[in-house]
């Protein structure tokens, strides 16, 4: 063989060797633009993620902050109405003890008025139940000597009846108000 097909065999290698070469750099441009591409897209996909991110701590920021709203105005309310049950609480105490103390003042009415039968709260008179079940004298609506309809011993009765209030109730006197 000739030296002249060594020189084709030669150029030959460094015609394929220089394609090669061409093909590597353009694969590897080709790898590196799209790389790049990925990279820019990841970083695109990034940033929406952490601007969801940040409106979505937002919106759960603000759900809690209407959560604790709301507890703290379950948290009220819950005190106002244990305010208003100790406020009941103690309305029906007192309402009990005024009915205790009107019910004993009415006791010793009936036992110092000398109409009334202690032992059983009837009238002496007529049979009637309570100092104050009628109208007139006997208890029966009756008028008085005088002509008025008040219970004996009303305002009008003289030092020896029980003492009445402003209004002719028997047991109360104005100085135990």
């Amino acid at each position: 063989m000739g030296s002249q097909v060594w020189i084709w065999i030669v150029v030959v290698i460094i015609v394929v060797l220089v394609i090669i070469g061409i093909l590597v750099r353009v694969t590897r441009t080709r790898r590196q633009r799209v790389a790049e591409e990925q990279k820019e897209q990841d970083r695109q996909q990034a940033s929406r993620l952490r601007e969801e991110a940040r409106d979505t701590n937002l919106t759960a920021r603000e759900a809690q902050a209407t959560a604790a709203r709301t507890a703290a105005e379950a948290d009220q309310a819950a005190l106002d109405a244990e305010r208003l049950r100790l406020q009941a609480e103690r309305q029906f105490s007192a309402a009990v003890d005024g009915k205790t103390r009107s019910k004993e003042k009415l006791e010793e009415a009936a036992t110092l008025d000398p109409d009334i039968d202690a032992g059983s709260g009837r009238s002496v008179d007529s049979g009637i139940s309570g100092p104050a079940s009628g109208d007139g004298p006997s208890g029966m609506g009756e008028q008085g000597p005088e002509g008025n309809t008040s219970v004996e011993g009303g305002p009008e009765a003289d030092d020896d009846g029980p003492a009445l209030d402003e209004h002719g109730r028997h047991g109360r006197r104005s100085d135990d108000v």
